[in-house]
């Protein structure tokens, strides 16, 4: 079912879940409220991920890495 047609039917029944004139604040606290749900799941990816790439970073830099050559 399509959004707009949910919304009407909620409007039909008096469970409106947009108030009238406050639609651009309502869109509005949800783009923030996914910006912040985006910034909090990037700061924990960050801090998670830190460790395994700093040591797949430091074996890639090792000195003593053999190449091989041909087959």
């Amino acid at each position: 079912m399509c959004i707009a047609a949910r919304l009407a039917v909620a409007g039909a029944l008096g469970a409106d879940p947009v108030p009238q004139g406050r639609l651009v604040a309502t869109v509005g606290a949800g783009v923030l409220a996914a910006a912040a749900a985006l910034a909090v799941a990037a700061a924990v990816m960050m801090g998670v991920a830190r460790r395994p790439l700093l040591a797949a970073v430091r074996g890639l830099r090792r000195s003593d890495r053999q190449e091989v050559h041909g087959g």
